[in-house]
């Protein structure tokens, strides 16, 4: 990956993988809860393909105070 400038050796699919994991906040504010939607992905890094993803709703509680 020339972006994290990483020198990897890795001739062909399914050597190095990369899972990456990113939260998208939907809602600002509701009754104290915030939702938003956690992004799970799997990506091969010789074909750069996602090779999985699996999307997920959150509810993050703000404390009383």
């Amino acid at each position: 990956m020339n972006r994290m400038r990483i020198k990897a050796l890795y001739c062909q699919a399914n050597q190095v993988w990369t899972m990456d994991l990113t939260y998208i906040s939907l809602v600002k504010k509701i009754f104290d809860v915030f939702i938003g939607v956690c992004l799970m992905t799997i990506v091969d890094w010789y074909s750069r393909q996602i090779l999985s993803w699996r999307p997920w709703i959150t509810l993050l509680f703000a404390g009383s105070g």
